[in-house]
């Protein structure tokens, strides 16, 4: 991104542009040496340059100091995998697929369990294991914290398309940042594809194939729970969630069995949400927005403490 910004001040500087160049190759360089995870860097760094390109950056030359070396210091791991596995499978991933023997395979789940059934619980396990799913995914959470973090997520989901549509219909954003939410945007995709690509052989619904993009998921969290903080979004959102209050009940209600929790914790929600826009003042509302991390940082004390411990001595 800073690359992809220019020189210091927006514009052309060649000297600033060959030093992030230099640790932009370096970082990747670092990521091929990982995990094949890390290869994402590869695409998203010929993406920034090419992009520096429109605006009459030489793209042959910075190609060259910005991919060139990752590529020269990845070929000595490349080499020993070429004298390991074979010439075909330079990551191992071909020896990786005939060594895992019993792990479920995508084809067969959904020959056992059909589209949807499957579908749902790949949603469901990626969810969980995104927020906190631990021990070689066999200690979970109380279900009640997932449900929590459920309707967390949808709150920030909404703050977030709320603040995507404004900054897409506002004049204010300049070049550079429409671009960086694109370059973002391309982040993202790419970590979904690579996450789907996996699961198309192995069952593999773990939210961790995720994490390669967490510093965008740190970013669109902030900004959709700062978004969702503000009078005009809060009142949608207190709308939003009585609505999700009133079907659980209604669904509650036609089968028999009411989610007690989730109906109390989306009208909580939705309670919560009107305060906040008709009557708290501006100064007490900022104070809140930090105490959404204080309350995450104490659920990672009680994971820890509160289950992972426990369930694992």
């Amino acid at each position: 991104l800073a690359y992809l910004r220019g020189g210091r001040g927006g514009g052309r500087d060649d000297a600033h542009d060959r030093r992030l160049l230099v640790a932009l190759a370096l970082v990747t360089a670092a990521g091929l040496w990982t995990k094949t995870s890390a290869y994402l860097a590869l695409p998203l760094a010929f993406l920034a340059i090419l992009w520096r390109a429109r605006d009459g950056a030489p793209l042959g030359s910075r190609l060259a100091l910005g991919l060139g070396p990752a590529l020269l210091l990845g070929l000595p791991w490349w080499a020993r995998n070429w004298a390991v596995y074979g010439a075909g499978d330079l990551l191992g991933l071909r020896r990786h697929d005939a060594v895992v023997v019993g792990q479920p395979r995508t084809v067969e789940w959904l020959a056992q369990m059909g589209p949807l059934p499957f579908l749902r619980q790949a949603l469901e396990t990626t969810f969980h294991s995104f927020w906190g799913q631990f021990g070689w995914m066999g200690v979970l959470l109380d279900s009640r914290i997932y449900l929590a973090l459920q309707m967390l997520t949808l709150l920030v989901a909404l703050g977030l398309g709320w603040a995507l549509w404004e900054m897409m219909r506002s004049s204010a954003l300049t070049p550079f940042q429409r671009r960086a939410l694109a370059f973002l945007g391309a982040w993202l995709a790419l970590t979904a594809a690579s996450y789907l690509w996996y699961n198309l052989t192995f069952v593999q619904h773990q939210g961790r194939y995720l994490f390669p993009a967490l510093p965008v998921w740190g970013l669109a969290f902030a900004l959709g729970w700062s978004q969702a903080l503000q009078p005009r979004c809060s009142r949608w959102g207190s709308i939003f969630f009585l609505v999700v209050a009133a079907l659980y009940v209604g669904e509650g209600l036609w089968s028999g069995d009411v989610n007690k929790w989730a109906a109390a914790m989306a009208g909580t929600l939705a309670i919560a949400l009107g305060i906040n826009s008709w009557l708290l003042p501006a100064w007490l509302r900022r104070w809140i927005a930090p105490l959404l991390y204080v309350g995450l940082a104490a659920l990672d004390l009680l994971a820890l403490w509160g289950f992972i411990l426990p369930q694992l001595s």
